[in-house]
């Protein structure tokens, strides 16, 4: 076997991440609610109710912000730590 064939199985990805999301389903609504709270006229009578809807929003939003962080740790974890090895194998010397 040469050198080259052997170089060429030293870094191998066995299995790639899997995410499973439910985004698009959720699209509709998200656009409802946001196209529904941007058509609101924010005056002293229906300031709580744009507060309340705002805050809704972000709630939502922080939400999913939280899961889509976890789930890019989760996929790049593997990554750094072959990286991390890379570098300690193959880059520094």
């Amino acid at each position: 076997m040469s050198e080259q064939a052997t170089n060429n199985s030293l870094i191998q990805v066995v299995q790639l991440p899997v995410i499973e999301e439910r985004l698009r389903s959720m699209k509709e609504t998200v656009e409802k609610r946001t196209t529904e709270a941007m058509a609101l006229v924010c005056n002293a009578d229906n300031l709580a109710q744009v507060r309340a809807v705002r805050a809704g929003l972000n709630d939502t939003f922080k939400g999913l912000e939280e899961q889509r962080k976890a789930v890019k740790k989760a996929v790049m974890g593997p990554y750094e730590a072959f990286e991390k090895v890379y570098k300690e194998c193959i880059t520094e010397p």
